[in-house]
């Protein structure tokens, strides 16, 4: 674990069960330029009482989960 932690602003999205591994990665990362689609900060997500992150292997989201918890 790394002691220098870079705020990415991450933002997240809905999963869609229809759609397959590539389009989902490409509508994460196009959604918000060529769709104007909204997409949710840890601010919004940490309103829910339960949430699932998915994402890529060596991604991240360890990391950003321990971030959330020194918050």
């Amino acid at each position: 674990m790394s002691d220098h932690f870079v705020d990415l602003n991450r933002q997240f999205s809905s999963y869609l069960p229809s759609a397959d591994t590539e389009a989902a990665a490409m509508r994460s990362y196009v959604m918000a330029i060529e769709r104007g689609e909204t997409a949710s900060s840890w601010d919004e997500i940490l309103t829910h009482r339960l949430v699932v992150v998915l994402g890529e292997p060596g991604s991240g989201k360890s990391e950003e989960f321990r971030q959330q918890a020194k918050v």
